[in-house]
């Protein structure tokens, strides 16, 4: 179950949000709700909410500050509600990697979509920590099928076809455009399955394969990082450094360096 907090200084609106929303239903639990930053920031911090739905302008301290103190020790999901006039704002403030933003006045379908995204967000983070917290131990299709899907009980194989194909295929230039037209199927039917039985993107997907084997690569001494660069799909060495330290917090030099 993802836990949520929810900072909003209009009683009104948190309420709603806290009382109105079929939560059970995203498989989420409200575990607190906070009036401003300085609470919202003090009860994030001890109770480490997957996801935060935050506005961005409240008393004492705003939603953009409490943020940026938060992000100095972890990084939640964030989903940040806003004014039209502030939308501009909270965009330039700072680099917040937010979810989605919800603009008020907001309905229940606009709130679907940012809760959906956010959730998706937390799961791809569970996917990457698990390389991570292996030190990368390459992922077979089983593997990557068992961390992601959602429905234990789906019948997808086009979908664990698509994985094995991604598998053996991620030092190639590939696309969800040729994973469709080798399975024979239609690409629009194919991004449709992946969201839906995963919640994640086929890039996602492929980016997470391309990560785990550039991890493995990493470990060996005689490789160099250009050269797993392009063992694994990116022809750019900048582009692949930029991915990596996104994703693993480190870049492959300083990965390949702790090693």
């Amino acid at each position: 179950m993802y836990r949520i907090v929810i900072v909003e200084d209009e009683e009104l609106v948190r309420k709603g949000l806290l009382l109105t929303t079929p939560w059970n239903d995203y498989n989420c639990k409200v575990i607190g709700e906070a009036r401003n930053g300085e609470e919202g920031l003090e009860l994030v911090l001890k109770l480490k909410p997957d996801i935060v739905i935050t506005d961005i302008r409240m008393p004492v301290v705003s939603g953009i500050a409490m943020l940026e103190k938060i992000y100095e020790v972890y990084k939640p999901a964030v989903i940040m509600i806003t004014a039209f006039n502030e939308f501009e704002y909270a965009k330039k403030g700072i680099d917040l990697d937010i979810s989605d933003y919800l603009l008020k006045p907001f309905d229940d379908d606009q709130l679907d979509k940012a809760l959906r995204k956010a959730i998706s967000k937390v799961k791809y983070g569970v996917l990457l920590d698990s390389i991570k917290d292996n030190e990368a131990e390459k992922l077979d299709a089983e593997d990557i099928d068992r961390k992601i899907r959602i429905t234990v009980n789906s019948k997808h194989s086009n979908l664990l076809k698509a994985i094995k194909y991604i598998e053996s295929n991620y030092m190639n230039d590939i696309n969800i455009m040729q994973t469709a037209e080798y399975l024979n199927v239609s690409e629009s039917y194919l991004s449709h399955l992946f969201k839906k039985e995963t919640d994640y993107t086929f890039l996602e997907v492929l980016t997470s394969v391309r990560l785990s084997e550039a991890c493995k690569l990493l470990k060996d001494p005689n490789i160099r990082v250009h050269e797993v660069a392009s063992l694994t799909g990116y022809r750019d060495q900048r582009y692949f450094s930029h991915i990596f330290k996104k994703h693993l917090g480190v870049t492959p030099n300083h990965y390949k360096e702790r090693l």
